[in-house]
Order: structure tokens, then sequence, then C-alpha cells
């Protein structure tokens, strides 16, 4: 029997290629018996392979291939970015933030209620998953048009901006790069 680490590295070094691009620059695509598809990002758990695809996770653990289920509750259903935490995943279409508790079988919606902003990544800590940060830009409200990044200290239940801004820098960043490079 194959052990994750062992089958990666064959997949790896197989004369025939096994991780190859796909349509998206952020994406590569897998091609292994049971599993064959793009990859957004790997993580490798307790034994367990991790594959976050466009639509859901994959995990390869004792021998095969278990993949979950889509996130078919939001309009905009394909991720772009996600991150692995102690019990959870998060992840981010381009309007959502996504959350799962149960290796990806299942998504709850974590995107705070007055946010129409979209979303470019998101990250959080494998030892402490009930932080955790995601990007964002366009997000339009009484004082116009800002980006910035939103934190959870909650593992998702309520979201704060830690960074919001418009044409200014906000005022916790000192000698931004940032505002001039990505401001909206």
């Amino acid at each position: 029997m194959d052990t994750p680490s062992r089958w990666f590295r064959k997949a790896l070094s197989s004369p025939r290629p096994c991780i190859r691009s796909c349509r998206s620059p952020r994406c590569a695509a897998l091609a292994q018996p049971g599993f064959e598809g793009p990859v957004l990002r790997l993580h490798f758990h307790n034994g367990a392979v991790y594959v976050i695809r466009p639509d859901g996770v994959s995990v390869w653990k004792a021998g095969e291939w278990r993949h979950g289920k889509p996130a078919a509750e939001t309009p905009d259903n394909e991720f772009i970015d996600a991150s692995f935490g102690a019990g959870v995943i998060y992840a981010i279409t381009q309007h959502s933030i996504l959350v799962s508790r149960d290796e990806g079988e299942s998504w709850q919606r974590a995107t705070p209620r007055e946010t129409a902003a979209r979303f470019q990544a998101i990250a959080t800590s494998l030892n402490h998953s009930d932080v955790a940060y995601a990007s964002f830009s366009g997000l339009q409200d009484a004082d116009g048009r800002s980006f910035g990044v939103l934190k959870t200290i909650d593992g998702s239940r309520s979201w704060k901006p830690v960074r919001k801004e418009q044409r200014d820098a906000a005022p916790n960043v000192e000698g931004s790069w940032v505002t001039e490079r990505f401001g909206p």
C-alpha cells in the first residue's frame, strides 16, 4: 500500500507527467488513479493528502480517494484559494468565504452579510485555526469603494476589517506601498 508521501514522490518522478498546468495560473492538474483534474492546493496532514480542487476537496487516506461535495450553495462556486487549519478548511470563491469542519464533505457560508466584495486570498494557522484572514477588493459602502483584509478570531462566526483602505492609506498602516500598488 502506498503512503501519501510515497505516492506523491512517485507521482512527481513518473515518466508520464502527473502534474501539469491548467487554464488558471493558480492551478495545476493532477493525474493519479482515482483522481484526475485541476488542483489549487495540496496539504499533507496526519498521513493524508488533501487536494483543493476548484469545486471542492479530495482526500487521499488509507490508500484511496474520497471526493467531497462541491460547495454548490454559492452562485460562484469555483474556489480561488484555500487554507488549512487544525480541523478546518477555509476557502474563498469570488464573492464568498466558505468553511468546512469535516474535511470538505460539507461547506458553510461564512461571508459577512454586509460584504459584497471580491475575495482574493485566505489564510489561517495550522495550529490556531480560529484565526483567519481574507483579503478583499471592491467593497462598496457609505465611505466609497475600498480594499483590505478581514480577520476572524472566532472560527468565522464574525469578521472585522483589520485593514480597509480607499484612496488614502489606512490609519494603522505606515509607509504603505500596498495602497499605491493595489489601491481601489
